[in-house]
C-alpha cells in the first residue's frame, strides 16, 4: 500500500503534551493493561522515572479535553549521532476514533521538527496487521524482518522494522 498524502487537517484533533512524573502511573497501567500487554513492552515505574530525566528519551502524553491521559509515546535515541530516532512505544487507550493515527502523526512530526531526526524507525510484531497498516498509512515502510524472533509474554513473534526518512515525511506533506 502506497502512503497517502495525509493532511493533519483531515485527522481528528488530539492534544499532546510532554509527559511528567505524574504520568508514570498512567503509562505503567496502559503498558500492562489486558488490551496492551501482549503487544507492547513495559518497564517498571523506576525505569520510566529515570528515562524522563535522560535526554536520550522523549515522553509524550495524548490527553482529552480535561487533560486526562488517553495515550502515550516514547521516543528513544534522541541524542543518536546519526539522528536515527526510535519510536520505542506508542499506546492509545481511546481506540476507533482515529486518535491513534493523529497521535502517531504528531509524534512523527515531533521527531523530525523538534528533535531534528533524519530517520524514524520502530519495531512491530510482524503479525500485528493493524499496527503495520496504521504505520504504512503515515508513510513508514517495512525495511526488514529481524532474523531471530523474540519471545514476549511467552509467545514467539517475528519482528518487522519499519521506518521513514525525514525527506519522505516532508514529501508527504509538501
Amino acid at each position: 500500500m502506497a502512503p497517502m498524502v495525509l493532511s493533519p487537517d483531515l485527522l481528528p484533533k488530539v492534544q499532546v503534551r510532554a509527559a511528567g512524573e505524574n504520568d508514570i502511573a498512567f503509562i505503567v497501567e496502559a503498558e500492562t493493561s489486558p488490551e496492551n500487554i501482549d503487544s507492547v513492552g513495559s518497564w517498571a515505574p523506576e525505569v520510566h522515572r529515570a528515562n524522563l530525566s535522560d535526554g536520550k528519551f522523549g515522553y509524550f502524553v495524548a490527553v482529552d479535553e480535561d487533560d486526562l491521559p488517553i495515550g502515550f509515546a516514547i521516543l528513544n535515541d534522541l541524542n543518536d549521532a546519526d539522528k536515527a530516532v526510535q519510536l520505542q512505544r506508542i499506546v492509545m487507550n481511546a481506540r476507533g476514533h482515529g486518535l491513534g493515527r493523529a497521535f502517531l502523526h504528531h509524534i512523527i512530526d515531533a521527531a523530525f521538527n523538534d528533535h531534528q531526526a533524519k530517520r524514524l524507525w520502530l519495531a512491530v510484531f510482524s503479525d500485528s496487521n493493524k499496527a503495520i497498516r496504521a504505520n504504512r498509512r503515515l508513510g513508514l515502510i517495512e525495511e526488514s524482518v529481524r532474523k531471530e524472533p523474540i519471545v514476549h509474554n511467552g509467545q514467539t513473534h517475528s519482528v518487522s522494522i519499519m521506518a521513514i526518512l525525514e525527506d519522505e515525511w516532508r514529501d508527504l506533506h509538501a
